[in-house]
């Protein structure tokens, strides 16, 4: 995961978690952007200057994390497990179990713990929203871009701002 280390002074607020592994600005469908100034920057790059907000919303994305889940794949995979033993090897009138409830508390321990080691081995594709960052977009240039304050169509953005 990318951490903003130390907030630039063009962060205006945080909501929620300001570290992720993807940040957008642009509401595109696909997440490539693993720095704030380089989602921020895009955003810019691929817009007007006379569309650009005085404050940017940039969204903070980290990936899912499967392992969370594991206590509840682990009880799905025991159930299922537990099932087909029990149909093959079980008792066919059904008054014993194969194992006590003690046993099976065990074995889903057991099972959860596997199942998140398996989780944990692997890289999960799908993101949430888990933060935004609002970027005070005159600040970021003036720190970032300088020499876009010397084009007319910066100059005549930043004079619809009152700067």
């Amino acid at each position: 995961m990318t951490a903003v280390p130390t907030e630039p002074t063009w962060v205006r607020s945080v909501t929620g978690r300001p570290d992720g592994d993807y940040y957008e600005a642009c509401d595109r469908d696909e997440l490539s952007t693993d720095e704030l100034g380089e989602a921020v920057h895009e955003f810019l790059e691929g817009n007007d200057p006379d569309l650009w907000p005085e404050t940017l919303t940039v969204k903070v994305f980290a990936r899912m994390r499967p392992a969370e889940e594991a206590p509840k794949y682990a009880r799905e995979l025991l159930d299922k497990l537990l099932g087909e033993i029990d149909g093959t090897y079980g008792d066919p009138e059904g008054n014993h179990d194969f194992l006590s409830a003690s046993e099976e508390e065990e074995c889903l321990k057991i099972m959860t713990t596997a199942v998140a080691a398996i989780c944990d081995k692997g890289s999960a594709w799908a993101c949430e929203e888990v933060g935004a960052i609002e970027v005070d977009v005159l600040e970021y240039i003036k720190q970032e871009q300088p020499l876009w304050l010397e084009e007319e169509d910066v100059k005549k953005w930043r004079e619809g701002l009152g700067s």
